[in-house]
């Protein structure tokens, strides 16, 4: 067993996808509680689009909203594939006036609720996960 998930972590990290493999929203139950990030908009502006990319990596998911933008006040529960997740990773931003932001090396596994603050930075308790 142990062996199949370190082959499986080393295919991962040899192809740059640790942290791509962010999935499109879902807003509905069926994305497990373990799953999931719940992102807060408290940003005053709308949230066209989320992406993510591991630490080194040049490649950012897909945009784990869809074609969903997230609403002034709005928060939603985002798949964003946490088994897949090794280590930090980057969080670009695009707002609905086509600016962008990226929040660099956050501990994404670790981060079970985000909130986008109106200064811009992200707000989240970290919590560790045991081995």
């Amino acid at each position: 067993m142990y062996r199949k998930v370190a082959i499986l972590i080393f295919m991962l990290l040899l192809t740059g996808q640790a942290c791509c493999f962010a999935q499109a929203a879902q807003t509905d139950c069926s994305v497990a509680e373990s799953e999931a990030l719940e992102f807060i908009n408290a940003s005053g502006t709308v949230i066209d689009g989320i992406y993510i990319r591991r630490i080194g990596s040049e490649v950012w998911s897909d945009n784990i909203l869809g074609d969903d933008p997230l609403g002034i006040g709005e928060k939603r529960k985002l798949n964003i594939s946490r088994q897949a997740i090794i280590g930090l990773c980057d969080i670009r931003l695009v707002y609905g006036s086509g600016k962008e932001r990226i929040w660099d090396r956050l501990p994404l596994a670790e981060i079970f609720s985000i909130t986008h603050k109106i200064d811009g930075l992200p707000e989240y308790e970290r919590i560790r996960l045991s081995t």
